[in-house]
């Protein structure tokens, strides 16, 4: 059985798991672990043993019957823990979902012996934008002129010899529900009068990066060996122009295209030297045609590139969970002494 790690907002795990049923073969379990879902999960672990039941959406799936993960999220969605703790205390709501966590954490490392989409230790790791950094120079692929920093003189510094302005990133993504809305933190443009305000010893690290001006964007989504390149012209959007993720689909055309062959070659030494089949990776391309590396990410998303321009990549993510499932698990003793 595959097990799907996700939660019940996920409708990139609805249409794969969709071209799972339509092709027959696979059975899996949709494990969703939003607070409402768990608020209906019942979980039973006899301690001493390697085995457990779990129980949600009326099914049922035993740790010896999993042959196979497939790590869409692997955490507890934070935006319904508001919604949770309406009447009811903070320590009740905390009690509550340290207790989960403890268990979850459990549950995942036994499946540490069945093969992952990706591989949980390998994604998470690969979520620190220092080391992709790193691993893109190793695979020659260019990024613009970074510099992580809390000290005010060195971010000043740096700033003096960026042309257009220096880029704002977050170096952890992350979500937020301010007054009901679910908002993310966006790249911004800054120079260096902006970088005035950092107050020395209370800050905490930032990343700037040397803005780049762009003929547009590509996101392009690799599953196994397979690169799926959409380009994206941000740059027709005033809403876009900065960070496309600030979303203005009617006016930033998608389109599918060719990932040139040594930039294809690259990105897959880097997902190799980070260990993922899967990953998410954006691209500037500038004025005069040179490619420039941002990031990856690990668990990306890509059902609206699918919808806009037709890019199979639900069927190539079906293709790999259906092998996936010809791997060999090592077995499990389902009892053991403490």
């Amino acid at each position: 059985m595959l097990l799907v790690l996700t939660d019940r907002f996920d409708a990139h795990a609805d249409r794969v798991l969709q071209e799972v049923e339509a092709r027959g073969g696979v059975e899996f379990f949709r494990l969703d672990l939003d607070v409402e879902s768990l608020e209906q999960t019942f979980l039973t672990f006899p301690m001493g043993s390697e085995d457990w039941v779990i129980r949600q959406h009326n099914r049922q799936v035993r740790r010896i019957d999993v042959r196979g993960v497939w790590l869409r999220r692997a955490s507890i969605e934070q935006s319904a823990i508001a919604v949770r703790s309406e009447g009811v205390d903070a320590a009740t709501v905390k009690i509550w979902l340290g207790e989960w966590r403890s268990v979850l954490v459990w549950v995942v490392q036994s499946l540490g012996r069945v093969p992952w989409f990706p591989p949980l230790r390998e994604s998470l790791r690969a979520e620190s934008k220092l080391l992709q950094a790193r691993s893109a120079f190793n695979a020659g692929l260019t990024m613009p002129a970074t510099l992580v920093t809390n000290d005010r003189e060195a971010a000043l510094e740096f700033a003096k010899g960026a042309k257009y302005g220096v880029a704002v990133k977050s170096l952890a993504q992350d979500f937020f529900d301010v007054e009901g809305a679910k908002l993310g933190l966006f790249v911004n443009r800054v120079d260096g009068k902006d970088l005035e305000c950092i107050a020395d010893g209370r800050e905490a690290p930032i990343c700037l990066q040397y803005y780049q001006p762009k003929a547009y964007e590509v996101r392009v989504t690799t599953v196994g060996k397979r690169h799926f390149a959409c380009r994206i012209d941000s740059q027709r959007s005033s809403a876009t122009e900065v960070d496309w993720r600030r979303y203005d689909l009617p006016r930033t055309p998608h389109a599918a295209i060719d990932l040139p062959e040594e930039v294809g070659s690259s990105l897959s030494k880097l997902l190799c030297e980070l260990g993922l089949p899967f990953g998410a990776s954006d691209f500037i391309v500038t004025p005069s045609g040179d490619w420039l590396f941002l990031e990856v990410n690990p668990n990306g998303q890509w059902l609206w590139i699918q919808q806009l321009v037709g890019l199979p990549i639900a069927q190539a993510i079906t293709d790999a969970l259906a092998e996936l499932l010809t791997f060999p698990v090592t077995q499990v003793e389902t009892t053991r002494k403490l």
